[in-house]
Parts: structure tokens; C-alpha cells; sequence
């Protein structure tokens, strides 16, 4: 874990000299939380979904589908205690909109 602390570390002090890093400082810093404590609560399905080039509707892309976009409702999908990842499109969906949050992006 200490060596996963160091690694974001680093890559917070890089992102601010070098400016190529596009990952949040939320997203970032949560990663040892993730390894830590499986993070659940994520919000795949409600605050956003995949859908295949045929037309198929899952929570994320390690899910399986669960409905044609024809069939799909905002009911479709329930809140889940999912710990499986802590991809980027997830924990950006749960970093909070804050004046420092944008200030970060616009940099």
C-alpha cells in the first residue's frame, strides 16, 4: 500500500508540472481507498450506462446487457453495493463538482 500511495503521489506531482495527466486529483487519491476498503456503492446504471453498436443496454462493460435501448427504462437498473472496479468512468462519475473540480479541468 505504501508503495501505491508513492505511485499516486507521484503522479499528482507530475500532473502538476507536466500537465498531461487528465485524471482527477479526486480519482487519483482515491485509488488506495479503493485497494483498501473495495469501495461499494457505485453508481453504474443510474448515472450512466453503456450501450452496445447493437443497440443492447448494460451498467458498465462488465456486466452483462440487460435490455434493448427499445425496452430500456430509468427503472431499468437498481442502486448496487458493486466493489469490482475503480475504472476512471467510475470514480470521475463520483468526484464531486466543486469550484476547485473545475478550476482542475479548465487547467
Amino acid at each position: 500500500m505504501r508503495k501505491l500511495e508513492g505511485v499516486v503521489e507521484e503522479l499528482l506531482r507530475l500532473k502538476g508540472s507536466l500537465r498531461n495527466i487528465r485524471s482527477s486529483d479526486f480519482y487519483l487519491r482515491r485509488i488506495p481507498v479503493y485497494f483498501r476498503e473495495r469501495v461499494a456503492g457505485c453508481q453504474a446504471g443510474l448515472k450512466w450506462l453503456q450501450v452496445t453498436p447493437e443497440g443492447y443496454v448494460n451498467r458498465c462493460s462488465e456486466f452483462p446487457v440487460e435490455a434493448h435501448w427499445t425496452e430500456y427504462t430509468p427503472d431499468t437498473f437498481q442502486p448496487s453495493d458493486c466493489t469490482a472496479c475503480w475504472f476512471s468512468c467510475r470514480g470521475e462519475a463520483e468526484a464531486p463538482l466543486t469550484l476547485g473540480r473545475i478550476i482542475e479541468v479548465n487547467r
